[in-house]
């Protein structure tokens, strides 16, 4: 349930931020700034959580850096590079007029490459976690340090203009995929007061996300500065709510029998890694010949339509399977 759920957050997101209908009301980008704090934190998160679930419960992760690293590296390099190819590249340079210098910058480098942006962060924070999990405690000392760590590092990473490989983007995401871990160890304990939790939660979300949207405003270098601070507190309380949601809701059977639901569950990230092509193109095709509602909606359910066809297609071959992680 929670990875649906940040599935649908992650395009949720991707499609606010791309679909600009002409005659979409402004108060409409609140929606898309809100979901910006959300949708790729929930998605980072349930990563975390399936980590530390395999290290506590089956030992994974402890063993030899490098065969771990290795299937990392199948599961997210892999499905980067061929997406990359055959995908992503031809439409930027149909679209974009992408030259080899930018096709260089943008994806050998991983300074730019479209959606794909999230598989080399996610790599590079797997790397960091596989490095530090054998001597890492799951701790408020340990997520403090971490967070500390990633937000000096990221604000680095900008001052020296570097993002090759999405290094930046890592460090932003690090605090959030321990939390992950977090909520993994204390999801029994909190059974009883995901109501209460939620109440708490979302109005201590609700306050931080009007300092964290004042400061954006803002525009100054210590303003700058606090909302990096400040982004992954904000993030961490927003998902933490989902997550105690998604958790209330998953008591009741429709959501493991649903089709729709499993048909999505387990063909998520294939979807993902086509998915914002095809909102690109029907932004094109449908903008200002419709309702804004309206586009917005068949976007979004047009973009999932298409996007599973084509791994439909791809899990039919053993080389289709392997290029999108299968």
């Amino acid at each position: 349930m929670c990875c649906v759920l940040s599935f649908l957050l992650v395009l949720g997101g991707e499609w606010f931020k791309l679909v600009q209908p002409q005659q979409v009301h402004k108060n409409i980008l609140i929606v898309a700034e809100v979901l910006g704090t959300i949708h790729v934190p929930m998605f980072v998160m349930c990563s975390g959580y399936l980590f530390f679930y395999m290290k506590r419960s089956y030992g994974r992760y402890m063993g030899n850096f490098r065969i771990e690293l290795l299937h990392r590296a199948k599961r997210l390099l892999v499905p980067y590079i061929a997406v990359s190819l055959f995908w992503c590249i031809p439409f930027d340079i149909y679209l974009n007029r992408l030259k080899c210098k930018g096709i260089v910058w943008n994806y050998l480098l991983g300074n730019s490459p479209s959606q794909l942006w999230f598989l080399l962060m996610l790599f590079v924070v797997f790397c960091f976690f596989l490095l530090v999990g054998k001597n890492l405690r799951i701790s408020i000392r340990s997520v403090l340090a971490v967070y500390f760590f990633s937000v000096i590092g990221s604000l680095v990473c900008i001052k020296l203009r570097f993002n090759c490989f999405q290094v930046q983007s890592a460090f932003r995401y690090m605090p959030i995929f321990l939390w992950g871990g977090v909520l993994q160890i204390k999801k029994n304990q909190w059974t009883q007061e995901f109501r209460k939790i939620v109440i708490v939660l979302g109005f201590s979300s609700l306050i931080v996300f009007i300092i964290y949207h004042a400061l954006g405003l803002n525009g100054s270098l210590v303003a700058k500065v606090l909302v990096h601070f400040l982004f992954p507190i904000l993030s961490i309380i927003e998902i933490t709510a989902i997550w105690c949601i998604a958790k209330m809701f998953q008591q009741y059977e429709f959501w493991d029998n649903n089709r729709i639901v499993r048909t999505i569950a387990d063909n998520s990230f294939p979807i993902y890694l086509f998915h914002q092509q095809w909102i690109y193109i029907f932004t094109v095709l449908l903008n200002g010949r419709v309702h804004w509602v309206i586009q917005l909606l068949l976007t979004f359910l047009l973009s999932i339509i298409c996007s599973l066809v084509m791994t439909v297609i791809l899990k039919k071959n053993v080389w289709g399977k392997m290029a999108i992680g299968g």
